[in-house]
This record gives C-alpha cells, structure tokens and sequence, in this order.
C-alpha cells in the first residue's frame, strides 16, 4: 500500500475516533479536550506502528444503520 493511502487511513482513522470520543465523553473542557486529542493521536500512532490500518480495518465504510443500532 502506497504512503498517500496509509496517511489518508490514517487521518480518517482518527477523525472517526475523535468524533466518536467527543460523542461519548459529553465533557468539553480544554483539559478533557486535550486528553482526548492526545489518546487519538496515540492510538492512530500505534495502529499504524503495527500496521493494522488499511482498507479492510478503516472504520468508514460502516453503514449508517450499524451505527444506529449500535445506539
């Protein structure tokens, strides 16, 4: 896999996991805020340590209603 894909999976990666912390966490302080944007960055580092973020592993290609339900 090219360098652009790796990079593009992995900014997407952690978009995903952001908004999904933010929507969890419902605290937006700065200290919380900067917490979270930490745990993300160091989890997109790790994934992509291990090399487990390609197209089969991006979170995205979820359906809506798998989301839903999962609500």
């Amino acid at each position: 896999m090219s360098e652009i894909n790796k990079l593009t999976y992995a900014i997407s990666l952690g978009i995903v996991l952001a908004v999904l912390w933010l929507l969890l966490s419902g605290h937006y302080t700065v200290l919380l805020v900067a917490f979270g944007i930490f745990s993300v960055t160091f989890a997109v580092f790790v994934a992509l340590r291990m090399e487990v973020v390609d197209h089969e592993s991006h979170p995205v290609h979820l359906r809506k209603r798998a989301i839903v339900g999962y609500w």
